[in-house]
Protein backbone atom coordinates (compact mmCIF):
# COMPACT_ATOMS: atom_id res chain seq x y z
CA UNK A 1 0.00 0.00 0.00
CA UNK A 2 3.10 2.88 0.63
CA UNK A 3 4.38 1.69 -2.58
CA UNK A 4 1.35 2.33 -4.20
CA UNK A 5 0.72 5.52 -2.80
CA UNK A 6 4.29 7.17 -2.89
CA UNK A 7 6.26 5.20 -5.83
CA UNK A 8 3.89 3.18 -8.32
CA UNK A 9 4.02 5.17 -11.50
CA UNK A 10 6.88 7.22 -10.43
CA UNK A 11 9.46 5.14 -9.88
CA UNK A 12 11.66 6.32 -12.49
CA UNK A 13 10.98 10.06 -11.28
CA UNK A 14 12.00 9.03 -8.11
CA UNK A 15 15.32 6.93 -9.23
CA UNK A 16 16.50 10.43 -11.01
CA UNK A 17 15.55 12.60 -7.95
CA UNK A 18 17.34 10.32 -5.58
CA UNK A 19 20.76 10.39 -7.75
CA UNK A 20 19.82 14.06 -8.18
CA UNK A 21 18.95 15.44 -4.46
CA UNK A 22 19.80 12.29 -2.71
CA UNK A 23 18.55 10.08 0.20
CA UNK A 24 17.44 12.55 2.57
CA UNK A 25 16.07 15.25 0.51
CA UNK A 26 14.37 12.87 -1.10
CA UNK A 27 12.60 11.62 1.71
CA UNK A 28 12.08 14.61 3.29
CA UNK A 29 9.78 15.57 0.58
CA UNK A 30 7.94 12.61 0.41
CA UNK A 31 6.98 12.99 4.16
CA UNK A 32 8.04 9.45 4.70
CA UNK A 33 9.08 7.94 7.97
CA UNK A 34 12.40 5.91 8.27
CA UNK A 35 10.83 3.14 8.55
CA UNK A 36 8.27 3.74 5.11
CA UNK A 37 11.74 5.10 3.41
CA UNK A 38 13.01 1.76 4.14
CA UNK A 39 10.07 0.04 1.94
CA UNK A 40 10.35 2.53 -0.70
CA UNK A 41 14.22 2.34 -0.93
CA UNK A 42 13.80 -1.51 -1.19
CA UNK A 43 11.54 -1.34 -4.21
CA UNK A 44 13.50 0.96 -6.30
CA UNK A 45 16.54 -0.99 -5.38
CA UNK A 46 14.97 -4.46 -6.10
CA UNK A 47 12.65 -3.44 -8.99
CA UNK A 48 14.44 -0.45 -10.51
CA UNK A 49 17.94 -0.59 -10.08
CA UNK A 50 18.03 2.32 -7.88
CA UNK A 51 22.15 1.26 -6.71
CA UNK A 52 23.49 0.27 -10.17
CA UNK A 53 21.62 3.80 -11.26
CA UNK A 54 23.58 6.01 -8.66
CA UNK A 55 26.83 3.99 -9.29
CA UNK A 56 26.83 4.75 -12.77
CA UNK A 57 26.16 8.25 -12.12
CA UNK A 58 29.21 8.62 -10.25
CA UNK A 59 31.01 5.76 -11.58
CA UNK A 60 34.75 7.91 -10.63
CA UNK A 61 33.75 8.75 -7.31
CA UNK A 62 32.75 4.79 -6.75
CA UNK A 63 35.70 3.85 -8.38
CA UNK A 64 38.24 6.06 -6.40
CA UNK A 65 36.13 5.00 -2.58
CA UNK A 66 36.14 1.35 -3.74
CA UNK A 67 40.25 1.79 -4.76
CA UNK A 68 41.50 4.01 -1.44
CA UNK A 69 38.94 1.73 0.92
CA UNK A 70 37.13 -0.99 -0.71
CA UNK A 71 33.80 -2.35 -1.12
CA UNK A 72 32.52 -1.69 2.52
CA UNK A 73 32.57 1.81 1.96
CA UNK A 74 30.77 1.72 -1.14
CA UNK A 75 27.65 -0.43 1.06
CA UNK A 76 28.71 2.48 3.83
CA UNK A 77 27.78 5.35 1.19
CA UNK A 78 24.96 3.80 -0.18
CA UNK A 79 23.67 2.64 3.17
CA UNK A 80 23.22 -0.99 2.38
CA UNK A 81 24.70 -3.10 4.16
CA UNK A 82 22.55 -5.90 5.48
CA UNK A 83 22.70 -9.29 4.39
CA UNK A 84 19.75 -8.64 2.11
CA UNK A 85 20.92 -6.38 -0.42
CA UNK A 86 24.31 -8.72 -1.09
CA UNK A 87 23.13 -10.45 -4.46
CA UNK A 88 22.24 -6.34 -5.38
CA UNK A 89 25.56 -5.70 -3.65
CA UNK A 90 27.44 -8.53 -6.21
CA UNK A 91 26.40 -6.92 -9.46
CA UNK A 92 27.74 -3.46 -8.03
CA UNK A 93 31.35 -5.42 -7.15
CA UNK A 94 31.71 -7.16 -10.53
CA UNK A 95 31.40 -3.43 -11.82
CA UNK A 96 33.43 -1.54 -10.12
CA UNK A 97 35.93 -4.13 -9.28
CA UNK A 98 35.83 -6.54 -12.44
CA UNK A 99 34.57 -4.50 -15.38
CA UNK A 100 36.15 -1.33 -14.28
CA UNK A 101 39.07 -2.35 -13.27
CA UNK A 102 38.82 -1.12 -9.87
CA UNK A 103 40.95 -4.91 -8.68
CA UNK A 104 43.65 -4.15 -9.49
CA UNK A 105 44.30 -0.58 -8.96
CA UNK A 106 42.97 -1.37 -4.94
CA UNK A 107 45.09 -4.55 -4.56
CA UNK A 108 47.98 -2.03 -5.41
CA UNK A 109 47.11 0.65 -3.37
CA UNK A 110 46.54 -1.63 -0.52
CA UNK A 111 49.23 -3.70 -0.92
CA UNK A 112 51.21 -3.82 2.16
CA UNK A 113 47.75 -4.52 4.26
CA UNK A 114 47.61 -7.30 2.20
CA UNK A 115 50.84 -8.44 2.13
CA UNK A 116 50.12 -8.63 6.29
CA UNK A 117 47.17 -10.05 6.51
CA UNK A 118 48.48 -12.85 3.99
CA UNK A 119 51.09 -13.62 5.82
CA UNK A 120 49.56 -13.56 9.28
CA UNK A 121 46.78 -15.33 8.38
CA UNK A 122 45.68 -17.55 5.38
CA UNK A 123 45.03 -16.59 1.62
CA UNK A 124 41.21 -17.43 2.26
CA UNK A 125 40.54 -14.86 4.91
CA UNK A 126 42.60 -12.08 1.99
CA UNK A 127 40.23 -14.01 -0.75
CA UNK A 128 37.27 -13.20 1.73
CA UNK A 129 37.89 -9.53 2.33
CA UNK A 130 38.43 -8.72 -0.94
CA UNK A 131 35.20 -10.20 -2.04
CA UNK A 132 36.48 -12.75 -4.29
CA UNK A 133 35.04 -16.37 -3.00
CA UNK A 134 33.90 -18.76 -5.52
CA UNK A 135 34.68 -20.09 -8.53
CA UNK A 136 33.00 -17.39 -10.48
CA UNK A 137 36.38 -15.04 -8.93
CA UNK A 138 39.20 -17.52 -9.48
CA UNK A 139 40.63 -16.00 -12.34
CA UNK A 140 40.76 -12.43 -10.64
CA UNK A 141 42.02 -14.20 -7.46
CA UNK A 142 45.08 -15.32 -9.55
CA UNK A 143 45.26 -11.47 -10.47
CA UNK A 144 45.40 -10.95 -6.99
CA UNK A 145 48.36 -13.24 -6.03
CA UNK A 146 50.29 -12.60 -8.79
CA UNK A 147 50.16 -8.51 -8.22
CA UNK A 148 50.97 -9.98 -4.19
CA UNK A 149 53.56 -11.80 -5.42
CA UNK A 150 55.44 -9.38 -7.06
CA UNK A 151 55.16 -7.23 -4.86
CA UNK A 152 57.31 -9.49 -2.00
CA UNK A 153 59.76 -9.98 -5.08
CA UNK A 154 60.12 -6.46 -5.73
CA UNK A 155 60.38 -5.88 -1.54
CA UNK A 156 62.63 -8.51 -1.43
CA UNK A 157 65.00 -7.22 -4.40
CA UNK A 158 64.56 -3.64 -3.42
CA UNK A 159 66.33 -5.02 -0.14
CA UNK A 160 69.00 -7.35 -1.43
CA UNK A 161 70.35 -4.49 -3.70
CA UNK A 162 70.35 -2.07 -0.89
CA UNK A 163 72.78 -4.15 1.11
CA UNK A 164 74.76 -5.52 -2.23
CA UNK A 165 74.82 -1.62 -2.61
CA UNK A 166 75.96 -0.94 0.87
CA UNK A 167 79.10 -3.85 0.40
CA UNK A 168 80.23 -2.31 -2.52
CA UNK A 169 79.87 1.42 -1.44
CA UNK A 170 82.15 0.34 1.07
CA UNK A 171 84.15 -1.58 -0.76
CA UNK A 172 85.27 1.06 -2.99
CA UNK A 173 86.03 3.87 0.02
CA UNK A 174 88.18 0.97 1.48
CA UNK A 175 89.79 0.74 -1.68
CA UNK A 176 90.17 4.50 -2.08
CA UNK A 177 91.73 5.03 1.19
CA UNK A 178 96.11 5.50 1.58
CA UNK A 179 96.94 2.61 3.15
CA UNK A 180 100.69 2.89 4.98
CA UNK A 181 102.70 1.12 6.66
CA UNK A 182 103.06 2.29 10.11
CA UNK A 183 106.69 1.80 11.46
CA UNK A 184 107.24 0.93 14.91
CA UNK A 185 107.97 3.94 16.63
CA UNK A 186 105.69 6.17 14.34
CA UNK A 187 102.59 6.01 16.38
CA UNK A 188 104.41 7.42 19.73
CA UNK A 189 106.18 9.96 17.59
CA UNK A 190 103.38 11.73 16.70
CA UNK A 191 101.34 11.81 19.87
Amino acid sequence: MLVESFARGRENSLVTRYIEDGPTVLKGELGLSDSQWKVVFDHLVFNFNLLENVVVAGLDFFIDGYVKHGFSFVRDILNVEGSGYDEVCGTLFDLLAIKNGGLRYHVIENRDAYMTALESREAGFVRTVLGLSGEKYDEHWEEVLNLLLNGFCEDVFSSGNLEYGMKFFCGLVNSSREHRPLGKFEVLRRG
